[in-house]
């Protein structure tokens, strides 16, 4: 089992980096984060599901089944976004409903789970109470069965680019609304 770090350049022409997924990811799955994290519609105008694919650099279109690897996907090799749909709407990001008074609605990314979620959050809750509500919430494993010892996470903010410290509340630490909030494992020296 191996990471791979590819780009894919979605509906609307830009291009989103994928890092360090795991090959043995399916299309599927890889392709239902992409709809999630772009937040694309399952149906069009007349009520009709849309149906999202992969295609590889060929122009060949990706079985949804295959993992990764089973696809061929290489290194820094570049996947095209295709709908069934003439016309998806842009991401509107940044357009959505404000969060209610004390919240804040941040998208969690669950890198050791390839899933992202929207959730809402308390303002004055400390990071560290968030992250560990993600690690309940979605039974993160507490032990790396490989290593046979403890896993760390940590929460990474995209807005910022950085890690948060887990002291702060997410209003200390300016936690904007559809924030995307990464959790990954922390290495941990030793």
């Amino acid at each position: 089992m191996a990471n791979l770090s590819f780009k894919i350049k979605l509906l609307h022409n830009s291009t989103l980096p994928i890092k360090e997924v795991d090959s043995d990811m399916t299309i599927r799955e890889l392709v239902d984060s992409v709809i999630i994290h772009q937040e694309y519609p399952l149906q069009d105008d007349g009520q009709k599901d849309i149906e999202y694919y992969l295609e590889n650099g060929k122009g060949e279109r990706l079985s949804l089944d295959d993992t990764l690897t089973q696809a061929g996907v290489q290194i820094d090799e570049v996947l095209t976004m295709r709908s069934s749909s003439a016309h998806i709407p842009p991401p509107r990001r940044g357009e959505q409903t404000p969060a209610p008074a004390g919240m804040v609605n941040a998208y969690v990314q669950l890198l050791d789970l390839n899933r992202t979620e929207l959730e809402s959050f308390p303002l004055d809750k400390k990071v560290g109470e968030v992250l560990n509500e993600i690690i309940q919430k979605h039974k993160l494993p507490a032990r790396d069965v490989k290593l046979k010892e403890g896993k760390f996470y940590q929460l990474f903010s995209k807005a910022f680019g950085s890690v948060m410290h887990e002291g702060m509340t997410l209003r200390e630490a300016k936690v904007p609304n559809f924030d995307t909030l990464i959790v990954s494992t922390k290495e941990v020296p030793g």
